[in-house]
């Protein structure tokens, strides 16, 4: 869940990733490890569930919306490219 701040923070490789409300609006262009492309998603939503824990509603480049988790949001945030 995320604390009271709002904001939830992990590491990896050395950058510091915060998750939480501060990332409504934001747009994150990220390389997907998957198929090596550039994607493109702004961040509409988030809260905390009992059962799926943290989550994020983003909308893609293609306007796909899309339920990620927040270990899959800091994954995107991890391959932000400018």
């Amino acid at each position: 869940m995320f604390p009271s701040n709002g904001a939830s923070t992990a590491v990896h490789e050395g950058r510091k990733l915060e998750l939480g409300p501060h990332l409504i609006n934001q747009t994150i262009r990220f390389r997907d490890p998957k198929t090596g492309k550039v994607v493109e998603c702004k961040v509409q939503d988030c809260g905390t569930s009992h059962i799926k824990g943290d989550w994020f509603e983003v909308v893609y480049d293609d306007m796909k919306n899309s339920q990620v988790m927040a270990r899959e949001l800091k994954e995107m945030l991890a391959n932000r490219v400018e």
